[in-house]
């Protein structure tokens, strides 16, 4: 994956100042007369999916698969515009370590119940004390289930969350970050400046106006940023 990803990423979100970066995106391959790879993003295995025993098994215990499908945040604002759905109600104006970092590419479960949704106890901590606080999630529910081969994690990407949103809208018409879950925001490692901070939280949405996706310092807390219960396969293909 290289540069040229990047511009036709660009030339589809019908946005003026995108389709500026695409042309100078073209103008620099043109000039170098090939392409230019793209820094391998940290992402869970790439296109990973649960095994047909996890997913029974967190079914049964109330979790939904979810796929984000390796979409930006301009991505998944024109698919909701095609489908004439809200999306974003306000996006951090932040740079393209934000806006251009696709979601993950693969499968993730969620607990959609609202009790369930964020891990207990995160609110009001910050990145590092969630981080472990998260793994320790992890930890227990592999236990409980009997699966070795999942786990729990903070994603990078802004764009996963915000992408696990819209698929659940699709398959339930109702959204995750609402009123069912006061409004709380979702904690991402997903940089808005190049230099690492703040990084991206994704939440209140509202369901006429979309979603909030705003920076937020790691080392801070906030009763209202929680860390999502965000399971992921873990089959050793990182």
């Amino acid at each position: 994956m290289g540069m040229e990803w990047v511009e036709r990423k660009l030339r589809v979100t019908n946005d003026p100042r995108d389709a500026e970066r695409a042309d100078v995106i073209a103008a620099m391959h043109k000039a170098r007369g090939k392409d230019v790879p793209l820094p391998r993003r940290e992402q869970v295995g790439k296109a990973d999916k649960f095994t047909a025993v996890e997913k029974r098994a967190l079914s049964k215990d109330g979790a939904i698969i979810l796929k984000p499908l390796d979409q930006t945040i301009p991505s998944q604002r024109e698919a909701q515009r095609q489908k004439e759905k809200p999306s974003f109600y306000f996006v951090a104006n932040a740079e393209d370590g934000l806006l251009n970092v696709p979601s993950s590419l693969a499968e993730v479960a969620i607990y959609p119940d609202p009790d369930r949704f964020f891990i207990p106890g995160t609110g009001g901590k910050d990145l590092a004390t969630q981080e472990r606080m998260v793994s320790r999630d992890g930890e227990t529910l592999r236990e409980r289930l009997g699966l070795s081969g999942v786990d729990v994690r903070i994603p990078n990407e802004a764009s996963t969350l915000t992408g696990i949103t819209f698929d659940y809208l699709d398959q339930t018409g109702e959204w995750l970050f609402g009123p069912d879950y006061g409004y709380r925001y979702g904690r991402t490692k997903n940089p808005t400046t190049k230099s690492g901070s703040p990084a991206a939280v994704v939440g209140r949405a509202s369901p006429a106006y979309g979603l909030h996706v705003v920076g937020f310092e790691p080392a801070d807390g906030d009763g209202l940023v929680r860390a999502v219960r965000l399971v992921v396969p873990n089959h050793g293909n990182k």
